[in-house]
């Protein structure tokens, strides 16, 4: 174990943009302790000494001693409320932004356990002057750091499971304002996307306000995208949205075949399909093909909703029928329609002229696959 630094001395900041530094014995040390410490066994008989160890080193002048101790403060602290109050008083002191980071973690182990009292430390903490643990709309970049990032996890996950009153104002507070803080709503919504479709019914209404807060996104999108200078910065938060409902779709399940237990489908689509109608006010092919893929697996449980809007997306956005990976995934859509919806789209004005509309699209443009398809589609429509 490494000697206690000298009391009295000015803790250090890790320079390194990604917090390393180079392994020494002392280094290796302080992780064995946190280990043999969360063991019951060894606790017992010399959980004192392995304490007051780590305990030291929590106020070492050294900052990867204090950062490699932090992850134990919970076993130097016993009780929750000595544990929350001891990283709220260290947060308020803390000069190296990773060792901040690692303390946000901490806090954010008691998110479920004590939503009200995270809150409540979140919002003294942000209050402070100089504070780092809330980035400002003006102060936005383009790359978050793990700071920043764990701060919006604990934020994200208050308002959408408690509703606490600090988090979920600055929540919203960033998503009805996107274009000025498009890194923070992109990592806004990422943290979304594991409960947009959750299995556990218990869950049904955070999904409910997981889509409704993303919503707020949505009007300012489609303003921004009409301003030359702010398109840009309009279209990272809309292709960033819809390629968070298509993660969290069937689309995405079905494509890497994975066992993860999805949610209600008729919800699902019936809460995904009007934001991506929204999203889909910003024309570009990215988000476009987002939205294509989505809606043919949505479309098995809303199937008119579903084509309907595929064909919106499709007339309105003029250079994604000129991508290949456009009428690759358009035919696919059409085919899929027709063998499972075949009396719908063959008896049913609306789908009917969905279809051709869609398939007119690309046959303009002169896709050879898409003129095969309309001579056939011709024949069984006749």
């Amino acid at each position: 174990m490494p000697q206690p630094t000298p009391a009295g001395g000015q803790p250090g900041v890790n320079p390194d943009p990604y917090g390393s530094w180079s392994g020494t014995p002392e280094n290796a040390a302080l992780k064995p302790a946190h280990v043999l410490l969360a063991r019951p066994e060894w606790r017992q008989v010399h959980g004192e000494w392995l304490r007051g160890r780590l305990l030291n080193h929590l106020d070492s002048s050294r900052s990867v001693y204090r950062f490699l101790s932090t992850g134990a403060i919970s076993l130097i602290y016993t009780e929750p409320d000595e544990v929350l109050f001891q990283v709220e008083s260290r947060l308020t002191t803390e000069p190296d932004r990773h060792v901040a980071g690692a303390l946000i973690c901490v806090l954010g182990r008691h998110l479920h356990a004590r939503p009200s009292d995270v809150d409540l430390i979140l919002s003294r903490l942000a209050a402070r002057r100089g504070s780092p643990y809330l980035v400002d709309p003006g102060q936005d970049g383009p790359k978050f750091d793990t700071l920043a990032e764990a701060v919006v996890h604990c934020l994200t996950t208050l308002t959408v499971r408690y509703g606490t009153h600090f988090a979920d104002a600055t929540i919203r507070a960033r998503l009805s304002t996107p274009i000025d803080n498009t890194t923070t709503v992109a990592l806004i919504a990422g943290h979304l996307r594991g409960i947009l479709n959750p299995a556990d019914p218990s869950l049904r209404d955070a999904q409910r306000k997981a889509f409704d807060l993303l919503t707020l996104t949505l009007e300012p999108l489609r303003v921004a995208w009409a301003d030359s200078t702010q398109a840009e910065n309009a279209l990272t938060i809309a292709e960033g949205v819809a390629q968070e409902v298509y993660h969290a779709s069937v689309a995405f399940k079905a494509e890497l075949q994975s066992r993860r237990e999805l949610g209600d489908p008729e919800v699902f689509a019936s809460l995904a399909l009007p934001l991506l109608d929204g999203v889909g006010h910003v024309r570009y092919p990215a988000v476009t093909h987002h939205i294509i893929q989505t809606v043919e697996h949505l479309g098995d449980a809303q199937p008119k909703p579903a084509l309907l809007l595929a064909m919106r997306v499709i007339t309105e956005d003029s250079r994604y029928i000129t991508e290949s990976l456009g009428v690759d995934a358009v035919l696919k859509l059409i085919n899929r329609y027709i063998a499972d919806h075949r009396v719908l789209v063959l008896g049913d004005p609306e789908y009917t002229t969905a279809v051709r509309v869609l398939l007119e699209r690309f046959v303009r443009v002169g896709w050879p696959q898409a003129v095969q398809m309309a001579e056939r589609m011709d024949e069984l429509f006749h």
